[in-house]
C-alpha cells in the first residue's frame, strides 16, 4: 500500500535491491492476457508496499472533457458528456474497471480532443466544466508528471515533483531508499505514460488500474493526476471519482468542432504532431437547469479563445507530507 507518510518503509528496506528490480521486470512482462484483475494487483501490490509519494496541490477553475457525436446528432443533455453509467462503461480505461465509471478530464481543449483520437470528418462535442465555487483546490496523487511538456508546469513545479523534491528525496537517502523508490516510480511512470496499442489496452490496463487504486485510497487524495499520452504529454489530465466530479464541478458550456485535417508535422514547426485543423461548428447558448443544450445555429469566425479561457495551476508541492 503506497503511502504519503512514513509508515511502511520497513517492507521495502527488507526488500533488496536485485529482489526488487526482479519483480519490476516479471510485472513488465507477465501475461495480463491471462492473469485476473485480481492476480495483478497482487503482483503490483508487491511493488506498492512501501511506496511512498507526495500529493500535489492543483488550484483550478475547471477543466475540459470530450465525446465524438454520432452521426452527427447533437449531445441534447450534460448528462450525455458527463461520467457514463456504470452499465455503459463496457471496456476497460487506463484508470478505471469495466462497470466503473469515473471522471476523465483535461487542462486544456486540445489535450481533451487527442484523448479521444478523432478522426477526420469527425464531428467532436467540447464540454467546459467550470467549478461550482470560484476555483477549487484538489488534493491529487499523481504517476508520471515529471515527464509532462505542459506549461502549467513551470520550473518551481518540476523542481518539486517526486524525483526531484529535495526533502522527500533527502528523507528517502536517510532510509536507504534512494535507488529503490527510483526503480519503481520509473516503472509507474512507464506504464501511465505509454500509449499501447489498441488491441493490448485493455489488458495493460490492468496495470495502470492495480497502481492507480492505492494511490486513490491515500486519505485526503480527490483526484489522480497524469500526463495526456494521447497528447504526446503536451497536456495535463485528471481522474475524478463520480461523486468527487459532482461535488465541485457543473456544465458550463459546450462546442461542436469538426476535424477537417490532420498532420504529423507542421512546416516551422519542431515538434511531432498530430495537429488537427478544425472548424467551431456550434456552441451551446445555454445549459437548462435540468440538463437540457440550447444550441446555436451555425457558427462563423470564432477566435479559439472564446473557447479555451480556464485557469489550471498545479502548485509545488510542499517540502513535507501527511503522516
Amino acid at each position: 500500500m503506497p503511502s504519503s507518510g512514513h509508515g511502511g518503509m520497513d517492507r521495502l528496506q527488507k526488500t533488496s535491491l536485485i529482489e526488487l528490480k526482479q519483480r519490476i521486470s516479471r510485472a513488465r512482462t507477465m501475461d495480463v492476457r491471462t492473469l485476473t484483475t485480481d492476480q495483478v494487483d497482487q503482483r503490483i501490490g508487491q511493488l506498492m508496499d512501501g511506496y511512498h509519494t507526495v500529493v500535489i496541490a492543483v488550484q483550478l477553475n475547471g477543466l475540459y472533457r470530450a465525446r465524438k457525436n454520432i452521426d452527427d446528432k447533437p449531445f441534447e443533455r450534460v448528462s450525455e458528456l458527463w461520467y457514463p453509467p456504470a452499465a455503459a462503461v463496457r471496456s476497460r480505461g487506463r484508470f478505471n474497471e469495466i462497470g466503473a465509471p469515473v471522471f476523465y478530464a483535461c487542462n486544456r481543449v486540445p489535450g481533451a480532443v487527442f484523448e479521444i483520437q478523432p478522426k477526420v470528418g469527425d464531428l467532436v462535442t467540447v464540454l467546459i466544466v467550470k467549478t461550482k465555487e470560484t476555483f477549487v483546490e484538489l488534493a491529487c496523487a499523481h504517476i508520471g508528471l515529471e515527464r509532462c511538456f505542459a506549461p502549467e508546469i513551470g520550473t518551481e513545479q518540476r523542481e518539486r515533483m517526486l524525483q526531484t523534491n529535495p526533502r522527500f528525496q533527502a528523507m528517502l537517502e536517510s532510509h536507504g531508499l534512494s535507488k529503490k523508490w527510483l526503480a519503481v516510480d520509473q516503472f509507474f511512470s512507464d506504464m501511465a505514460t505509454t500509449q499501447f496499442p489498441p488491441d493490448e489496452a485493455g489488458d495493460k490496463y490492468k496495470i495502470t488500474n492495480a497502481i492507480a487504486r492505492p494511490l486513490l485510497r491515500i486519505p485526503g487524495v480527490q483526484a489522480l493526476n497524469y500526463p495526456s499520452v494521447a497528447s504526446n504529454l503536451k497536456n495535463i489530465n485528471l481522474c475524478l471519482t463520480p461523486t468527487m466530479a459532482d461535488q465541485f464541478f457543473t456544465a458550463s458550456e459546450a462546442w461542436m468542432i469538426r476535424i477537417e485535417e490532420t498532420r504529423d508535422r507542421l512546416d516551422g514547426l519542431d515538434e511531432e504532431g498530430p495537429f488537427y485543423r478544425t472548424k467551431f461548428v456550434r456552441r451551446s447558448l445555454s445549459i437548462d437547469r435540468d440538463g437540457r443544450i440550447n444550441w446555436s445555429d451555425e457558427l462563423h469566425d470564432v477566435k479559439p479563445h472564446e473557447i479555451a479561457h480556464l485557469a489550471y495551476n498545479p502548485r509545488a508541492p510542499k517540502p513535507t507530507w501527511a503522516r
